[in-house]
This record gives structure tokens, C-alpha cells and sequence, in this order.
């Protein structure tokens, strides 16, 4: 009987080995050999997946964003919580606050480097920003239908704005995570919008 092979989970099994030898090893290294001997898998079975070192890094840097979509369309029951609560919890979502979330921020880093000599990544790194500025316009209109922020702010700026200010973030929960606490995180966070509140 023919073995029947899961598709889906062989690609997200090929996609993570790729982040972990660009965390571990460096991008450079993800070669289509060396992702397949991480995959546990033969270089002609992963290319018929992915036929191109190209759209093996495109599927890898996709699979970032879907995660990111997956945790933020997930809600995780924050209905209850008063609106600014919520905000807080779902941009707690962009930030590398555990094992996981910090490497998929650190190969998304490894990536974007990459995208500046790729047009195909680029086109992914131009989209996820953009789609990630549109989620802050979002949250900010949503704190302004709750009457949590003044009606006249201008949603643009802020969200350009705010966007900076977790890609700050970011960086400095990768760079020293023991003291960029998910506490200290929560905090920045609330601060950040005590001020536009004020």
C-alpha cells in the first residue's frame, strides 16, 4: 500500500528546518542540501516541494506570517477584558515574548536582510510590513470607536508611529531579553497609550 503523505505538514516540517538552521547556522547556510539533511528528507524529495533555494526561503517567510496571522486571529477569549487590555494582549502577539515567536523574529530579521537582494522576498518583507502598519490602524480605530482615544488623532501617524515603537520593542527583546521582560513589555506598552490618553 502506498504511503500517504501528509503535504501540508511535510512543508511546515521543511519551513522550520530552514528557520533553524538560519537561527543556528546563518541564512547562507539554508542551502537546499542542508535543509533537506535537517528535514530528515533527500534533496529530490524537497524539491519537488519547493524546486528553487528561492521558493524554499518564500514558503519559509510565509509560514512566519501565517503563525503571526493564526495567534492574532485567535483572540484567546479577550472579549472580557476592558478594549485598551485588549489591544495590549493582541500587540503582544508581533513580539518575540517566547522560544517560539523569538526565533520566528529572528529569522524574519534574517530574511528582511535578505529581501534587500531578492525581489520575491522583497514583495513578502513589503507585504507583511504594510499588512502590519493596516493591523495598527486598526487598533487605534478601535480604541477611538471605544472612546478610549480622542476622535481627531490622525490614525495614520500614530499607526506609523506605534509600528516603530514595537519594532523597538522588538529589538530589545532580542537583544537583552532578561531584562525586556514580557512585565516591562506590558508596561512600555500601556505607557505608550497612557500618553496619547493624557
Amino acid at each position: 500500500m502506498p504511503k500517504i503523505v501528509d503535504e501540508t505538514a511535510r512543508q511546515q516540517a521543511i519551513g522550520q528546518a530552514v528557520w533553524r538552521i538560519a537561527e543556528t547556522e546563518g541564512l547562507h547556510q539554508a542551502t537546499v542540501r542542508r535543509v533537506a539533511e535537517e528535514a530528515g528528507l533527500s534533496v529530490g524529495s524537497l524539491r519537488r516541494s519547493f524546486p528553487t533555494q528561492a521558493s524554499l526561503y518564500e514558503y519559509a517567510m510565509a509560514l512566519i506570517i501565517e503563525r503571526l496571522e493564526g495567534r492574532l486571529g485567535d483572540g484567546k477569549g479577550i472579549a472580557q477584558v476592558a478594549p485598551l487590555e485588549q489591544v495590549v494582549i493582541l500587540l503582544k502577539n508581533f513580539l518575540p515574548l517566547g522560544d517560539e515567536q523569538a526565533t520566528e523574529m529572528r529569522v524574519w530579521l534574517s530574511f528582511s536582510a535578505e529581501a534587500q537582494h531578492s525581489v520575491a522576498l522583497r514583495s513578502l518583507n513589503d507585504s507583511m510590513f504594510d499588512r502590519t502598519r493596516g493591523y495598527m490602524v486598526s487598533v487605534l480605530q478601535y480604541l477611538v470607536e471605544q472612546e478610549v482615544l480622542a476622535e481627531d488623532i490622525d490614525l495614520n501617524k500614530e499607526a506609523g508611529a506605534l509600528h516603530a515603537f514595537l519594532d523597538g520593542l522588538t529589538l530589545h527583546c532580542l537583544l537583552r531579553p532578561e531584562v525586556v521582560t514580557e512585565e516591562k513589555v506590558d508596561e512600555a506598552l500601556r505607557s505608550y497609550f497612557d500618553r496619547m490618553i493624557a
